[in-house]
């Protein structure tokens, strides 16, 4: 498949303004697969959140982020500004809120959308005292606004109640998810996309893509285990072919399932992988590209994905042969407080494998 008007990349194009370490940075000709390499703290992490806040509907998704970057996924909520402002003021470029945050991108099935974060400074919240039932005057809220495809305006004030954190109304959202580069895959999660694909009658290409790999996984079920729904696999050589929790198996092929249901999960839609070659045994990459490849040329996805591992850029070098213009290498680097993002069209990226330039 070349790449022609038949398709074009959800995302083309993106702009950031003062999120995290980017101060200002404009990317254009991004492909379907998008690489990224990038020293560590060079923003590669910052930049596939920045995509991901944008495609999100809430802002849920910047704490649902807080817990991927470790900073925990229980938030003891305290009655107090410094509380409030700690959840966001993280996001803003030098910790500084007075510049707002702008993540603008564009391209075709739904992809031009904007977002807005800043601090209604016209607005006070007031914060429930919860002993003495009374409010404290005194936060500034913040305030997320996405424009969506068709020009459609969504606004949200996360707010603090007696109940908790309220994270406001869900807007529209690109399909997609986001996988973090140490946290394992949602058990739950996987269990509920293989069992919608099974009802669809899709679930065989993803076991003929898995067998192809892992030969002793005859098969994937949805299970219960205590309670909970899992993807179970079949392997051969135990009495019975007995089923295992795919958990078990191994984390890479648990990844790997991961991956592919997110993909078929995810028609038209963008797959973001923070470190995608870890669990994977380096001979493994070139055959394991493959099948996320064709699986994202099948449900018209498109992915970014960062990487450490020479091994896993030497691995898509086939692919890359096959067909150029659908791969992108972004190279993240740091200059002083800033981090920027450049763009090489697959054909150099190629060449610059071949001859084993440092890419990293």
């Amino acid at each position: 498949m070349r790449y022609t008007q038949e398709w074009l990349p959800m995302i083309r194009s993106i702009e950031v303004k003062n999120f995290r370490c980017f101060k200002s940075l404009n990317l254009s000709q991004l492909g379907r697969i998008n690489l990224l390499v990038g020293r560590n703290a060079s923003g590669k992490t910052a930049f596939l959140e920045a995509l991901f806040l944008v495609a999100g509907g809430s802002a849920e998704v910047i704490l649902r982020l807080r817990g991927l970057r470790g900073s925990g996924d229980v938030i003891k909520i305290t009655y107090t500004k410094k509380f409030y402002e700690s959840l966001w003021n993280d996001l803003f470029y030098a910790f500084n809120p007075k510049q707002g945050i702008s993540i603008r991108t564009s391209g075709t099935q739904g992809a031009d959308r904007v977002l807005k974060i800043s601090y209604d400074e016209e607005e006070s919240l007031t914060i429930p005292i919860m002993d003495k039932g009374e409010d404290l005057p005194g936060i500034t809220p913040i305030k997320m606004q996405w424009t969506t495809s068709g020009g459609k305006f969504f606004e949200v004030k996360p707010t603090i109640t007696p109940r908790g954190l309220n994270v406001g109304q869900f807007v529209d959202a690109l399909p997609g998810a986001f996988f973090a580069s140490f946290v394992s895959p949602n058990a739950e999660e996987n269990a509920t996309n293989y069992s919608e694909l099974s009802k669809q009658g899709k679930e065989g290409e993803l076991v003929k893509a898995l067998n192809r790999e892992f030969p002793y996984i005859q098969g994937l079920s949805v299970e219960i285990d205590s309670g909970t729904p899992m993807v179970y696999a079949s392997i051969a050589g135990t009495a019975h072919l007995r089923k295992v929790p795919l958990t078990l198996v191994s984390g890479g092929i648990n990844k790997f399932v991961s991956l592919l249901l997110a993909i078929a999960s995810n028609p038209g839609g963008v797959i973001y992988v923070d470190e995608i070659e870890n669990g994977f045994y380096y001979d493994r990459l070139t055959t394991i590209w493959s099948s996320l490849f064709a699986l994202a040329r099948q449900y018209d996805v498109q992915i970014f994905a960062s990487t450490h591992s020479s091994e896993c850029l030497k691995a898509i070098l086939p692919l890359i042969k096959q067909d150029e213009e659908e791969f992108r290498l972004l190279r993240a680097n740091r200059d002083d407080d800033q981090c920027n993002v450049l763009v090489y069209r697959g054909k150099d990226l190629g060449n610059a494998i071949q001859q084993e330039f440092e890419l990293r």
